[in-house]
């Protein structure tokens, strides 16, 4: 009998370690929420934390659509207060493009001229309204119609797919190609990520093209999700370390958050030059691309994004597109701390700082 005691003293044990990590997990996290902007206990005070496994808040805010996998959908209208979006407004018009909430008569805006932004969710302005997006913003200081076609989500390649099919039909004289150098890249790996289908980037026979989207009804998507698993979502939703060990495993327990890299996946450096070269097949007089920061890229790049950085300048410059790189100025006002410029995305004046430093070079 002496194992059974053995086995039960090392049970016990092994669960009070758990129980003293998770705690020390909230304790660091309260900490570190009193050093920023103010101090929230809820971590302490709750025993469930996360309270959104189980729900899909992007679904109405998109739709299927068999060239791009997914896109937002028209004459969407609502206040999100979700995953840091803290009841911001955001409405999408009927040409699926996020609105930008300018007070400015459509009659009064330069027309002829148009811009069309790009990108993911640093060009849509996840997290804040409408009016506080950087191409809102250009839009009030040029005023000239911008088109905000930003997905959340979007790798790059997907993004500049996005581009082309939207100019047949704008006829842009500018189109800026926004890039978060940390991530776009690698997102074009996959077919699936977080329940959306997408045309991974994919090198057959050393042919580099764009797969084809899945089908909307595949296993796992958002529209035909499997059945989830209501015991993991209990350990994510009530321990900080559960939820850790989950998302690094990518367990998906809500059944409709699949994550897949294509098998055919090309390698980052074929991407991006895939990506760069569709960019200048795109029909228009002017473009520009724009390198994107998050606050995890502050003070220093890391060798991967300073890799990926110096690959796309360099393709970038063959073409002939203009450069605006933010870093410098990102940077500048992340060490004076003055201003609050990332909450997960660009605060209303991070986006505001990036606005600044695409019109010091727009044509």
């Amino acid at each position: 009998m002496n194992w059974i005691k053995v086995l039960s003293i090392n049970l016990l044990v092994f669960i009070a370690l758990i129980v003293a990590t998770e705690l020390a997990s909230r304790v660091v996290w309260t900490v570190i929420s009193c050093s920023r902007d103010f101090c929230d206990f809820s971590r302490l005070s709750n025993l469930g934390i996360y309270n959104d496994t189980l729900v899909d808040h992007n679904i109405t805010i998109t739709q299927y659509d068999p060239d791009l996998g997914y896109k937002p959908t028209p004459n969407f209208q609502k206040i999100l207060n979700f995953n840091g979006w803290d009841k911001k407004f955001v409405s999408i018009t009927t040409k699926g493009y996020r609105a930008n909430g300018n007070v400015i008569s459509a009659t009064n805006l330069f027309n002829e001229k148009k811009i069309l932004a790009v990108g993911d969710s640093f060009t849509f302005g996840d997290q804040v309204n409408d009016y506080e997006t950087w191409p809102a913003c250009l839009e009030r200081s040029t005023g000239r119609v911008t088109i905000n076609a930003g997905v959340f989500g979007y790798g790059t390649a997907q993004a500049v797919k996005r581009a082309r099919i939207i100019q047949e039909v704008e006829s842009s004289d500018t189109i800026i190609l926004s890039i978060l150098l940390r991530d776009d890249f690698h997102r074009d790996l996959f077919n699936f990520r977080f329940g959306l289908p997408r045309p991974a980037v994919i090198s057959m026979k050393q042919d580099v093209k764009y797969s084809k989207v899945p089908p909307k009804n595949s296993n796992g998507s958002k529209w035909n999700p499997n059945k989830p698993n209501y015991a993991l979502a209990s350990i994510k939703v009530n321990s900080m370390l559960g939820k850790k060990i989950i998302d690094v495993l990518g367990i998906d327990v809500s059944g409709m958050r699949r994550n897949e890299i294509h098998l055919n996946a090309a390698s980052i450096d074929q991407v991006i030059k895939f990506a760069l070269t569709e960019f200048d097949r795109i029909l228009a007089p002017n473009k520009m691309i724009v390198f994107q920061y998050s606050e995890k890229d502050m003070p220093k790049l890391s060798k991967e994004v300073s890799s990926i950085k110096r690959r796309v300048h360099s393709i970038a410059t063959q073409f002939n597109f203009t450069i605006v790189d933010t870093f410098d100025k990102l940077r500048s006002e992340y060490m004076l701390q003055n201003h609050k410029l990332w909450h997960g995305h660009h605060t209303a004046y991070g986006n505001e700082l990036v606005c600044k430093e695409i019109l010091r070079t727009l044509k």
